[in-house]
């Protein structure tokens, strides 16, 4: 039986990571959470109550556990109002607690989570060596805590997969992300209004990151940083015009009503050949299928 420790298990990621994990037999789950968040308790699993920052106590808490496998979900500053807040040099002291709290373990793996904000802007495809300068405290501080793992999983050859997850959506997403939070106006009746729209993401949905998480922990082939993402990048535009067509909206999107970011980036175009070859990994979920999905779990919380 694999213990594995999440961490970040009330974000978006690790909730979906939790429910997926929970069903299987071969896993033991150790659910590092704040006193402040409240988790499920699901079977075959143990909550255990304490802050990343807490150095001390973390030590405590899990030196003594057998924990084989680290997921990394964890995150200080995730929402776009905090993407170049100081807080975000918090990321690295949190996961530099987790290491020395870990110290005396063999760990097998280490999954990290990155995002696509490590990249610098960049029109053509996005390879894993591609240049890494991003605009953002939050890109930076996902380079550091990237680097620093890299750096300490070789020195205890632990095998670290570092994700790089471009624009993650579907139940469970942060309403001010573009497609819950448009998705959420449209419903009700809010009259929404955008940039050109002529940047162009990727867009990869919750099933899709939890189905890669979990072939990182079995390919032992797995090793490094990995871009995360779906087949193709669309115009942000033409996901916006889908959305109104899902939901029969009958008024023309307002686009060029909205100035772009000072540090938009206008085009996210990511290879994601390692990754398939590697973990035997690819998308199983269209962009029209995952928008179908998250539009019945709106719905339904709407309710």
């Amino acid at each position: 039986m694999k213990k594995i420790l999440i961490t970040g298990c009330s974000g978006f990621v690790g909730k979906g990571l939790i429910q997926k994990l929970s069903k299987r037999n071969d896993v033991y789950l150790y659910l590092l959470i704040n006193k402040s968040k409240i988790v499920n308790k699901e079977k075959n699993s143990k909550i255990i109550t304490c802050s990343l920052e807490d150095k001390i106590k973390l030590k405590k808490k899990i030196s003594s556990l057998n924990i084989e496998y680290v997921i990394h979900c964890a995150w200080r500053g995730v929402n776009a109002s905090e993407r170049n807040s100081i807080n975000q040099k918090k990321n690295l002291i949190m996961v530099n607690n987790i290491f020395n709290a870990l110290n005396n373990k063999k760990i097998k793996a280490f999954i990290g989570i990155g995002s696509q904000a490590e990249y610098s802007p960049n029109r053509k495809l996005i390879y894993e060596n591609s240049k890494l300068n991003p605009l953002t405290k939050y890109g930076k501080a996902k380079v550091e805590v990237y680097k620093y793992l890299k750096k300490k999983c070789k020195i205890r050859d632990i095998r670290l997969v570092w994700l790089r997850i471009f624009s993650g959506y579907g139940p469970g997403s942060n309403k001010k992300w573009l497609i819950p939070y448009l998705i959420n106006g449209l419903l009700m009746k809010k009259k929404m209004k955008f940039t050109s729209g002529n940047q162009k993401y990727n867009f990869i949905f919750i099933k899709d990151i939890i189905s890669a998480i979990e072939k990182a922990i079995i390919k032992k082939k797995a090793n490094g940083a990995y871009n995360l993402a779906y087949l193709k990048s669309y115009k942000i535009k033409s996901v916006i015009k889908l959305i109104y067509k899902k939901l029969k909206i009958k008024e023309k999107p307002l686009f060029g009503y909205i100035e772009y970011r000072h540090d938009q980036i206008m085009n996210y175009k990511p290879s994601i050949k390692k990754i398939k070859k590697d973990l035997k990994w690819s998308p199983y979920y269209s962009l029209s299928k995952g928008i179908d999905i998250t539009i019945d779990d709106i719905k339904k919380k709407l309710k």
